[in-house]
């Protein structure tokens, strides 16, 4: 049997909140030949992924032209195309595979040429929605953990910078995702609060050290964080590729951090976690299903949010108090 596995959102979150429907195909056909295309600039989360083959990045622009010399070469396609209707990749699949399994686009011919119209369906957690896409199939229970596999390689390299600061296994090691995305900057818990809750977590945990994770862009945002704290109880880390940042977030103790792709991408390892949302993009929607120690926490107001409504409005007492039994650990 051969599959096709068509991802082209270009936001880290949601390639990520796909991955558990991709290991459920995986698990389900293990015999099979399961190609993936996804986005240009997101193929680096599904390298290394197990017996999914990663041809390469597809478009809706540049879709029009590819398929014409491989005519139903697939089983079947399925298109995971929930927010974007993405019409010149459906005919696409359509041109590739037998079976092709979407939802609908503003025509109907081509709808009436899909082998199952995946509904869409409001209210439900990102993760659930892409594993409708696989409804045509029968399971008796489906993963919804996300998933990202480092390979030795990026592991190594990860030790090997915790092992050029010196950080001794004796290092209380806690994760730090400051900032959100630059459009979304309404997501941001304060600074100020991430490093008076560093100064909370220092008193009970004196060996804590701090590594912080971020965009190169993120630094002008962080310099009142490293303007208090200790030089030697830091590691500013921003800058590293996502692989990269990820394979050092599998070494850590604690992570505590904004809704935003990074957070996604911790949740891939058993590491307890602490991830602050913005009525906008509630918990509900978007937080790890599946994790062993992940704790979320929603602004006060919850979905009566605005854009207006400060992060702020969390406080650093509430997110110590969820963060103790991690601690005294």
């Amino acid at each position: 049997m051969k599959i096709l596995l068509i991802h082209c959102s270009g936001r880290v979150g949601d390639s990520l909140l796909a991955t558990p429907a991709i290991c459920n195909i995986q698990k389900k056909f293990p015999n099979a030949n399961i190609d993936l295309l996804a986005h240009r600039n997101r193929l680096d989360l599904f390298i290394n992924s197990p017996n999914i083959k990663l041809l390469g990045s597809i478009s809706e622009k540049r879709a029009w032209y590819k398929g014409w010399l491989n005519l139903k070469k697939y089983d079947y396609v399925i298109v995971f195309n929930y927010d974007n209707p993405l019409k010149n990749i459906i005919k696409f699949a359509l041109r590739v595979g037998k079976h092709v399994i979407a939802s609908d686009v503003e025509d109907s011919k081509i709808n009436s040429r899909l082998y199952v119209s995946i509904p869409r369906l409001p209210d439900q957690h990102h993760i659930d929605i892409y594993n409708s896409y696989l409804l045509p199939f029968q399971f008796s229970k489906k993963s919804t953990r996300i998933k990202l596999y480092l390979t030795s390689t990026e592991i190594k390299f990860a030790k090997s910078i915790l092992y050029q600061q010196k950080l001794s296994k004796a290092k209380f090691l806690v994760g730090y995702q400051i900032v959100s995305f630059p459009t979304r900057s309404y997501r941001d818990w304060p600074v100020d609060n991430f490093l008076s809750l560093a100064h909370k977590i220092l008193q009970i945990k004196p060996n804590a050290f701090f590594v912080i994770f971020g965009s190169i862009e993120d630094r002008s945002k962080l310099t009142q964080f490293i303007k208090h704290m200790p030089e030697e109880s830091y590691l500013d880390l921003t800058g590293l590729s996502l692989r990269k940042t990820a394979a050092v977030m599998s070494l850590i103790d604690l992570y505590v951090g904004v809704d935003t792709g990074p957070s996604h991408m911790m949740s891939a390892f058993d590491v307890p976690m602490l991830t602050m949302y913005h009525g906008k993009f509630p918990s509900k929607y978007y937080a790890p299903i599946g994790h062993p120690y992940s704790i979320t926490m929603d602004h006060p107001k919850k979905e009566k949010c605005s854009e207006n409504d400060s992060m702020a409005d969390i406080s650093v007492d509430n997110v110590f108090s969820k963060l103790k039994k991690f601690l005294r650990k």
